[in-house]
């Protein structure tokens, strides 16, 4: 077999998307059984494996080849050299995706952005905790909580909200009761009766300052946002645990070399590591009842978006390693021909399916929490009303 295009993966490049694990996994079983075949003299399509079907498809759906490139009912992997060819291609690029993940600019932007987000809600809820409400600004504060209010679905929340508001903007009409909405007017207010006097406004203060409150609390447990993005952490943190499970058997399975199963022990232990970091994070936003609640939560997915980085570093340093291997492959799959180097090819194939595989699942994983954690701060800032403090 011949193969000689060199490694040449640039940082500088534009980030590539993702691929999910089970993709790299199967696309990697294509290849080996791809290079099975043509170190064995195998060819023809009526050989084929399930992994060198589904490596067919991935191949035509990224372009890298087209169905106008062969004739008849031949796909391109029924010549199973130039099918490899193809094949190792396309697996560089997907670790050169993985590789652009870790010192392209992407993942960067993405670190920025959340700290952005929880920098911003951090100041927001830290204003909302004890809403400064005055003589001066009461009716501000009052305009902007009914807009909050008129933000709720429909159910005893808004019901309950707005009967509050009702009361509150009575108080401030110096105690005449004002139509709702949809409700015909019988006298135009007089002037008298529409300026409160100094003890009704402070009366009515503890009253806005409470319903402000309690319109932050109906905001986040009817935030759309903020249960999918739960919903979306709560999801990957499942598919996390049984990835594990997945790394723990095979890192005991016998039909693996000796550095293969190495690897899959590797991939527990960075896996195991970023579930320890979730072991006291409560993600439960069901949870959050008030603005109290609300900075924990932050200043907690703070704590574990810190965490997670630091992990992810160490990552970062196994798929340096990883480059260097793929370079030293780029080179052994030239030409193996008996039977000795055969097998250690294979097992040097698989070792790399588990480290793209793992790479690939954290890198998901990271994508995941990080986004969740940094909307669902996003939005919790966003239920906090902007008050301004008038003179």
């Amino acid at each position: 077999m011949t193969i000689t295009q060199e490694i040449d993966l640039d940082p500088g490049e534009v980030y590539q998307e993702i691929h999910e694990p089970e993709h790299v996994a199967l696309v990697l079983e294509g290849f080996i059984d791809t290079v099975k075949q043509e170190i064995s003299g195998v060819t023809g399509v009526e050989s084929l494996t399930a992994a060198q079907h589904y490596l067919e498809g991935a191949l035509r759906g990224s372009g890298s080849v087209s169905y106008t490139s062969v004739t008849g009912n031949e796909g391109f992997l029924s010549s199973i050299k130039a099918g490899a060819l193809k094949a190792w291609e396309y697996i560089k690029k997907m670790f050169q995706s993985i590789w652009n993940f870790f010192f392209g600019k992407a993942n960067k932007e993405e670190e920025k952005k959340v700290s952005d987000q929880i920098a911003k809600a951090e100041d927001q809820l830290k204003a909302a905790e004890s809403p400064k409400v005055t003589p001066a600004n009461v009716e501000q504060v009052v305009k902007v909580t009914g807009n909050q209010i008129k933000k709720l679905p429909a159910g005893s929340d808004k019901t309950k909200a707005e009967s509050a508001l009702d009361s509150i903007i009575a108080d401030l009409k110096g105690g005449k009761s004002q139509p709702k909405s949809g409700e015909a007017k019988d006298t135009k207010p007089t002037e008298a009766a529409s300026k409160p006097t100094e003890a009704e406004v402070n009366k009515v203060i503890p009253e806005v300052v409470e319903l402000v409150k309690t319109t932050f609390s109906f905001s986040v447990l009817n935030s759309k946002s903020i249960k999918s993005n739960t919903d979306r952490i709560t999801k990957v943190l499942g598919d996390l645990e049984t990835r594990k499970k997945q790394y723990q058997e095979q890192s005991t399975d016998t039909s693996y070399g000796e550095e293969t199963r190495k690897a899959y022990k590797v991939a527990v232990a960075d896996v195991d590591g970023l579930l320890k970091i979730f072991a006291s994070f409560d993600h439960d936003t069901s949870k959050i009842k008030d603005v109290a609640a609300a900075k924990h939560f932050v200043a907690e997915g703070k704590r574990v978006i810190e965490a997670i980085t630091v992990t992810l570093n160490k990552v970062k340093e196994d798929s340096a390693s990883v480059k260097s291997k793929m370079a030293v492959l780029n080179e052994k799959v030239k030409g193996t021909k008996d039977e000795k180097e055969e097998n250690k090819l294979t097992d040097d194939l698989f070792e790399l399916s588990c480290q793209l595989n793992s790479a690939s699942a954290i890198i998901t994983f990271v994508n995941a929490i990080r986004g969740g954690i940094g909307n669902i701060s996003y939005a919790l800032g966003d239920q906090c009303p902007e008050l301004k403090e008038e003179k």
